[in-house]
Parts: structure tokens; C-alpha cells; sequence
């Protein structure tokens, strides 16, 4: 059990810390109230027994869950079998990091190593070290570099060898230099600096794994980027605001259309570290005003007087729009929809936005409950650049609308087109995206380039990602809603009516 009035007295970073007794003697990390990360050499196989003795008191029987054999990286997920306590039930909530930036930042290495032994039993060691976003990128690590002078060589054993002086630290965290997000797992030395360096996994790479990332419950697109060097930045006074862009439901890809808006007044210092950008707020990701599908990722029994109530519930000018479909798992939109950011200069310099990702995560589309709303058509929006979900990498393509859908051009539309902000200026950004074929939740990535570098912004849905459904793949192709287990349609005279998926046939 832990020993609460030790716990008290320990720095929060150096709460999660603990011994990992599992093949060998190393360090671990509480990533969660239960799951330890370490380094996979520390422990055995998936299913295994360890020891956990977390730096707050106490020992546990742990059980290994996860191992990065299959992406060839050294590390592993222990969970704590914890019995009538949690060691970690009030520690802060921890974050993910990656370098970026040129040159070095500093960063914090914790663990137990065996230079830092009184006696028998291995203290904490909390070693301050630089590191480069660049250096060992290639290796899939992290190389660290002591500030400070390195500790003498260990004695060498019976047999003539050397052991590492660093034995022990294998599993430790690699933080950030405030303690508050993680950014590698030390997994060996860097003998040709002799005991001045170790390396360490990076947590960008395991989060990549969708089985190591549902079980600590972080995305990759939630990582946060900790620059090496932050210089100070301009902000310019206001609010900025949030534009509502009109939909268009086309078959596969996001698009993005540019309007200025204008500067704001004078700019002011803004805090070291702050983005180039600020982002005042999104609207909600939706199809286009022509396009009145939608789709539930269950299966939704409503009697005919829930139906018939459902037009005031599923108006967006109702007032129980966003209750009604957050108690029915959220409303996605089908095959395409559109969101408008509005971004703002916060630099006393002007800024480029040279490019623009899509962080996605997607799987088999959703065949809930399919929801058709009576529409009367309606002019088409303007569609300029288009990503497309369905292609591995996808690129911002110039886009042409012909006769039959929605084209891209093959150009990267950052390549050919020059999108410049003033000091102060803001502009409206239409994003939308689209897929014939998945289900996605998705993030955007903005590369913005400045005089001190480019940097790069994450845009969400309010903390958690946008979201699009290809149509479920139907049974029967003269029923395009066979492939769903519910259905609802609005009728001309905006009624709603359930329908049977496998037989009704779109008007």
C-alpha cells in the first residue's frame, strides 16, 4: 500500500517513478493510474510477472500487457495489479511530448541506476541532459548528452567484465525540463561517449502503435511540441472570430478555402513559447446544406411519436441539436463535411502558412442509424484544395470541380499558391474532408513558416477530433441504406418516418 505521507513530500514528476523487477533490475513510469512504461529488455514476455515498488512506498505484482517487439523499439507496458490501493490515484494528469526545433533543449532523465546506490538499495537519480529533436531521428531515439561531468567507470566483475554504469536507469522517463510531459524511455548507454550519454526510445514512435496507444489512452495527435528554443513573440489585441462556412457533400477528400478578414489593432508581447498563430475557435464539422445525411454509430429504436418529435430535436436551429445527438454518440456526417477556422497573426512579422496535414485514425465505416434530412437542394460551395482520406499520405491537392464530383489536380496547392499574414491579420480557413471508403477521426496539422523557423499547429474539434463516415457498404446497391441496421427519413412535408435499411430506396 502506498505510504501517503511519503507521497507528500515528493515532487509530482518524481511521484510515477519506480523500481521494475522483472528479468533484470530497471526504472519504470506511471503513464496511467495502473500502466507502468519501461523498457522492454526490463521484463519478460506479454503475460508475465514482474515486481513494481513505486518511489511513493509500497510493492506490487504487476502483469507485462504490451511489448514493442513487432515495431522493433525497446519498450513495454506493465500493469499494476493494485489490489486495495492505487500508488497513482492523485498524481497530475501526464503529458506526451516531442523535440522540435534546431539545436538542443534540455530534458530530465529519472531512474535508479547503479552509480546512485547507497549501499545496497539504488536511489533516485534525476539527471539534467540535452538533446536534439534531429540526432539520432534515423535510430528511432533520443541521444542524450550529460550536463555535467559523466560518473567514473563501474569496476569491472568477476569474469573481466565492464558492467554499465548506468545499469538500473533502463526503463526511466525521458521528461521535459518542467517535469510535466514525457518524452522518451532510456533504454542503454552510449558507450563511444563513454558515461556521458544514454539513449532513449522516443514516445512519438509507441504512440504510433494502436494497440499501445488505447491502452494509455493518448493519441499521436495529441503529443504536445516542446521546442528547444523559444524566442518571444507578438500577439495582436482582440478576439477573433469564428466564421460559420457553408458544406459540400462530395465523395472523397477535405478542402480548404481561404478569406481574409482583415488586421486587428496594434500588436503586444505575447509570452516566450507562444504559436505564431492563435485560434480563436471552430465550428462544428458538418455536411453542406444540400446533403441532409447523417449517421449514428448505433443502432437507434424510436417509436412513431420519438420520430415524429425528432425534426425540432435534429434542427440545427433547435435548441436540443447538440443534446440530442450527444446522447445518441454524436451526429457524423456522411462522406464529407466542412469546418472554418479562423487564424490570426500573433507575430509583429509577417507569417506563411506553407502547408497542411490530415492526422488521421480510421477504420471500417459506421452502420449505425442512418439519418436523411428532407433538403431542396441549393447552390454548390467553392472548393479549392482537397486532402483525401483514403490515400495513405494525403497530399493538400488543388481541386477542380467537373460534372461528376469533386477532382484533384495532382498540385499541391501550398506549392502554387502564397498564403501570407500580416501582423495582426486574420483569415478564415474552410476545411473540409471526405472519404468513399472509411470511417475517420481526424486532426489538421498547420506548417507555418517564420523568420525564427517553421513551426507547426494542431486544429481540433474542441478537444477531441473531427469525424466523417464513408456510407456503410450497402446489401443491395438499389437500397443505399441496406448496409445500415436503422434508418430515418424526413419527408416534403418534414416528417420523420423510420424506414427499413434493406428495402427503402432513396428518392
Amino acid at each position: 500500500m502506498t505510504n501517503d505521507r511519503r507521497a507528500g513530500r515528493l515532487e509530482s514528476h518524481v511521484h510515477r517513478l519506480a523500481r521494475v523487477h522483472g528479468t533484470r533490475h530497471g526504472s519504470g513510469y506511471a503513464v496511467t493510474a495502473t500502466l507502468v512504461l519501461t523498457a522492454g529488455h526490463v521484463v519478460g514476455e506479454v503475460g508475465s510477472e514482474c515486481l513494481v515498488r513505486p518511489e511513493s512506498g509500497g510493492e506490487y505484482p504487476a502483469l507485462v500487457r504490451w511489448r514493442g517487439d513487432q515495431i522493433d523499439l525497446d519498450a513495454a507496458l506493465v500493469e499494476v495489479l493494485v489490489g486495495d490501493g492505487e500508488p497513482w490515484r492523485a498524481v497530475p494528469e501526464l503529458g506526451w511530448a516531442e523535440l522540435r526545433g534546431a539545436g538542443h533543449g534540455e530534458c530530465l532523465a529519472l531512474g535508479y541506476p547503479w552509480v546512485n546506490r547507497d549501499d545496497e538499495e539504488r536511489r533516485v537519480a534525476e539527471l539534467v541532459c540535452r538533446a536534439s529533436p534531429t540526432s539520432g531521428r534515423t535510430a528511432r531515439r533520443y541521444e542524450l548528452h550529460l550536463v555535467g561531468a559523466p560518473p567514473r567507470d563501474r569496476p569491472r566483475d568477476s569474469g573481466g567484465k565492464s558492467p554499465s554504469t548506468w545499469a538500473g536507469l533502463s526503463g526511466g522517463p525521458l521528461l521535459t525540463k518542467d517535469g510535466k510531459h514525457i518524452l522518451g524511455v532510456v533504454h542503454a548507454d552510449n558507450r563511444k561517449y563513454g558515461n556521458s550519454s544514454l539513449n532513449a526510445v522516443r514516445v512519438g514512435l509507441l504512440l504510433a502503435d494502436d494497440k499501445f496507444a488505447r491502452l494509455v489512452r493518448v493519441k499521436p495527435d495529441d503529443v504536445h511540441a516542446e521546442w528547444t528554443a523559444a524566442k518571444p513573440r507578438t500577439v495582436g489585441r482582440g478576439v477573433v472570430a469564428v466564421v460559420l462556412g457553408a458544406v459540400v457533400a462530395l465523395s472523397v477528400g477535405v478542402t480548404v478555402a481561404i478569406t481574409t478578414l482583415g488586421g486587428g489593432a496594434g500588436p503586444e508581447t505575447a509570452p516566450p513559447g507562444a504559436p505564431p498563430l492563435k485560434v480563436q475557435g471552430v465550428t462544428a464539422f458538418k455536411a453542406s446544406s444540400q446533403d441532409g445525411r447523417l449517421v449514428l454509430p448505433d443502432a437507434v429504436t424510436m417509436s412513431a411519436a420519438e420520430a415524429s418529435s425528432l425534426g425540432e430535436a435534429t434542427s440545427e436551429g433547435g435548441s436540443n441539436f447538440d443534446k440530442w445527438y450527444a446522447a445518441h454518440g454524436g451526429g457524423t456526417a456522411l462522406d464529407s463535411g466542412f469546418t472554418n477556422i479562423t487564424v490570426q497573426n500573433t507575430r509583429s512579422d509577417p507569417v506563411r502558412i506553407t502547408d497542411m496535414k490530415v492526422l488521421k485514425d480510421c477504420t471500417a465505416p459506421l452502420n449505425g442509424t442512418a439519418l436523411q434530412r428532407y433538403t431542396q437542394g441549393g447552390g454548390g460551395e467553392t472548393v479549392k484544395v482537397g486532402f483525401d482520406l483514403d490515400a495513405p499520405d494525403p497530399l493538400p491537392q488543388q481541386m477542380a470541380m467537373t460534372s461528376s464530383g469533386l477532382m484533384g489536380m495532382g498540385v499541391n496547392y501550398f506549392a502554387a499558391e502564397t498564403v501570407t499574414l500580416t501582423p495582426g491579420q486574420a483569415q478564415t480557413i474552410t476545411v473540409g474532408a471526405f472519404t468513399a471508403t472509411r470511417h475517420c477521426r481526424f486532426t489538421f496539422r498547420m506548417v507555418v513558416a517564420t523568420s525564427d523557423g517553421s513551426f507547426t499547429q494542431d486544429v481540433d474539434a474542441g478537444s477531441k477530433p473531427f469525424e466523417v463516415s464513408a456510407t456503410a457498404r450497402p446489401a443491395s446497391p438499389a437500397h443505399p441504406y441496406s448496409g445500415y441496421r436503422k434508418a430515418y427519413v424526413q419527408n416534403d412535408k418534414l416528417d420523420w418516418v423510420s424506414v427499413d435499411p434493406s428495402s427503402y430506396e432513396q428518392k
